[in-house]
This record gives structure tokens, C-alpha cells and sequence, in this order.
């Protein structure tokens, strides 16, 4: 009966993919843009010419000390792409055009906006790993963002089983990753795989969401690793309070693999911490 069951929960976590509302199209659109390094404002400001609020938001988290720091206040498009650059313009469109399905996540989180503050500061992470072993930052930073992304299917599923997913956690037999395996017959790994790749995102994303807890891998290697340890940072650093989090086992081969010493990882918490806290003002920031 219990394999029944698994697999009644498998197709019914497969079928709430089709629930999930699509990414914004013009957030989608202009980070689409951004990949030209010749980008000139004057076509972002056409493409957003009936979307002020877009423009608005994406200033306002240009303006956070993490981006702008204090060499002056970032009043247009043009200004953000000289000041910033079309890269991390990119990063901030895709904080942006993620938000309100990574603010949705309930099931995994303790508090508002848990899964949200968690992706942000997961990205700022890999973004400073990357830095240190030579990896592409914002390619890191856009990856760990959505690396957790199919936890947005699974949390919907999760409080119908609360009960019965809390006693094994208890019984310490078992980890969430397999936990979610066992009980749910997939992961969320999976799930982000599947939601990635229904939404055309590049191979990157779908390869880091599908395996960032399996680093052992060889494909896409080197990104994989420095989202996965981004995501263990975060939850050591006690950014991270998620239900999930004392329940992954952590793998402390992935530091050694990228070359990083005990300094290397203490210099990157102190610093992701900072930048993340330095950012998450503007996200919570109503005022445009």
C-alpha cells in the first residue's frame, strides 16, 4: 500500500507543475535582452514603456548599497547600465521576475518570506564562491537563485503529510532529500528540473536545480559545486531557519574539491553575510 500511495503523491507532485503560474513575460523579455553586452537603454526603456512598476522595482534594487554603494542614486535605466552593467542588471531582473513565486513558498518555511530571503542570499553566496575559483559570478548568482525552485511545487503538497513527514524527520533515519524520495516518490530536484525546463530556462539552471545535492557529478562540474556550497553556507551561516535545513546531510568534500580553505569559507560567510543584509532591505523596501 505504501508504494500505492508513493505513487499517488509522485503524479499528484508532477500534475501541480501545471499549476504554477508562469514568469513574468516582461521581466523574461528584458533578461533576454541583457545577454547582448551592445544592449542600449533606450531598448529596455521601449520594451518597459507600459510597465513603469517594472522599472521602478528594478531601480530600487539597483539603488541597494550592494549594487549602488554609496557613489549616488541610480535614477534611470541608462544610468543602471553604465553604473551596474547589463550583468548584474540581469540579476536584479531575475530577483525580480522570480519574487512572488519564491515569496509563495509555505511549506518549507518558518516565516514569511523564509524561501525568498534564503534564494537571494544563496545567490549572493555562489556569486562570492565563484569569485574565489574563477567560475562565471553571475551565471552563479542567477543559478543559485532558482536552484531551490521546485520547492515551490513540493511545499504545496507538504502539510497534507505533516504529520506522518514529522515522525520520520524524529526517528532520525532519515534525510529530507530522501525523505521527500521516500514519502513523495521525487524530489524537489526534480520538480525544479521539470518547472525549468517547462519554462525554457537554459541548461544551466535546470542542471543546477536537478543536482546541486549530488555535486559528485562531472557534468556542468565546477557550477554545481559552487551551488551546492552556497546552499550549505547559507544554512551554517543562520541565514537560513527553513524546516528543511537541519535535515540535509551536509557533504564537506565540496569545499576541498573547489580548492577553498577553512579561511576561504569564513572570509565568504562574513562577506555573504554582509552583502545579503546589504540587499534585503530594498526587497522588503515598499517605498519606490
Amino acid at each position: 500500500m505504501s508504494n500505492i500511495r508513493r505513487s499517488i503523491r509522485r503524479k499528484r507532485a508532477i500534475k501541480e507543475i501545471d499549476n504554477i503560474k508562469p514568469m513574468s513575460k516582461t521581466y523574461m523579455t528584458i533578461a533576454t535582452l541583457l545577454d547582448d553586452p551592445l544592449i542600449s537603454a533606450e531598448k529596455l526603456e521601449e520594451e518597459l514603456k507600459y510597465d513603469p512598476l517594472a522599472t521602478a522595482e528594478i531601480l530600487k534594487i539597483a539603488n541597494s548599497p550592494y549594487y549602488c554603494g554609496a557613489s549616488g542614486k541610480i535614477k534611470t535605466l541608462q544610468m543602471a547600465l553604465t553604473r551596474i552593467g547589463n550583468k548584474q542588471l540581469k540579476d536584479i531582473v531575475l530577483i525580480k521576475m522570480s519574487e512572488s513565486h519564491l515569496k509563495e513558498e509555505k511549506g518549507y518555511s518558518e516565516r514569511e518570506n523564509e524561501f525568498y530571503e534564503e534564494s537571494i542570499a544563496s545567490a549572493v553566496f555562489a556569486k562570492l564562491i565563484a569569485q574565489k575559483v574563477g567560475e562565471d559570478q553571475n551565471l552563479a548568482f542567477e543559478c543559485a537563485l532558482l536552484h531551490d525552485i521546485g520547492k515551490i511545487v513540493l511545499g504545496r503538497l507538504l502539510a497534507d503529510g505533516k504529520e506522518d513527514i514529522e515522525k520520520l524527520l524524529a526517528s532520525g533515519k532519515t534525510s529530507f532529500d530522501k525523505l521527500e524520495s521516500e514519502y513523495f516518490g521525487i524530489t524537489h530536484q526534480e520538480l525544479g528540473k521539470m518547472l525549468l525546463k517547462k519554462w525554457n530556462f537554459p541548461e544551466e539552471f535546470i542542471k543546477t536545480a536537478e543536482l546541486h545535492h549530488n555535486p559528485e557529478t562531472k557534468e556542468y562540474d565546477k557550477l554545481i559545486l559552487v551551488v551546492s556550497l552556497a546552499d550549505l553556507l547559507v544554512k551554517l551561516s543562520g541565514l537560513s531557519t527553513s524546516a528543511d535545513g537541519l535535515y540535509y546531510n551536509a557533504d564537506n568534500s565540496v569545499a576541498k574539491r573547489l580548492g577553498l580553505s577553512d579561511e576561504d569559507i569564513i572570509q565568504i560567510i562574513e562577506q555573504g553575510t554582509a552583502d545579503f543584509l546589504d540587499l534585503k532591505e530594498s526587497l522588503h523596501n515598499k517605498s519606490i
